[in-house]
């Protein structure tokens, strides 16, 4: 007879270890996400640059 409390151990850090997971991956999504953000908001500051560049180019 295996002990009731060792199996209750185990489930419950079974339990929390897929919580753990969960939880990473939540943050791992997260994360790429503002990655992307950070990606477009990069590009949308070059092509600004650039902009401004030329206009001050312009006006010189």
């Amino acid at each position: 007879m295996v002990d009731s409390g060792f199996l209750r151990s185990l489930t419950s850090r079974q339990n929390r270890d897929l919580s753990l997971n969960d939880y990473g991956g939540r943050i791992r999504t997260r994360y790429q996400v503002l990655q992307k953000q950070a990606n477009s908001y990069g590009e949308i500051y070059l092509i600004g640059i650039t902009k401004i560049k030329r206009t001050i180019l312009l006006i010189l």
